[in-house]
Formats: C-alpha cells, structure tokens, sequence
C-alpha cells in the first residue's frame, strides 16, 4: 500500500511571509489548475520554479486540501528564503 496520505484535490499557494500577501495564490478556482499538487503511490509532490520570487525573500508554502467537498487550509508554518 501507500507510504503517505494521497488526497486527489490538493494544492499550494505561496505567501510572503513578512507581508502575508500572495505571491502566488491557489488556483483551485480557476479553469487552469496550476497550483493542484500531483501524486503517486508515495503521496502529494509538486514541482515550483522560483524565478518570479524576489531574492531576499521568505516565503512560505499553504496547502488547500478538498477531502470529499470540505476545503481544509493547512499552513504547517513551511518556510524558505530566496538568496
């Protein structure tokens, strides 16, 4: 069986973590899913090219999870800096 936890509808948004804003939101919305997170048999991953983030930076990584219709943000408090 799985290694982790699968969920099918799940995806990412990062936020600057010293302003809070969105550097780039969910698209859980939108016809284009862009931010929706892959899987396999090992659970969630997701490829992000940082190119539009601002060097000195710290960000930080939310999660949207939607578990049978229910929508659950998750922030585990995921941060990293652009150097």
């Amino acid at each position: 069986g799985p290694n982790g936890l699968v969920i099918d509808r799940m995806f990412y948004k990062i936020v600057n973590d010293t302003t809070n804003d969105d550097a780039v939101p969910f698209s859980s919305g939108s016809g284009a899913e862009y931010t929706r997170l892959s899987y396999d048999l090992k659970g969630n991953y997701f490829s992000f090219y940082m190119h539009n983030l601002s060097q000195g930076n710290v960000y930080r990584i939310v999660f949207l999870c939607d578990v049978d219709g229910q929508n659950q943000i998750v922030d585990r408090q995921f941060k990293f800096k652009v150097v």
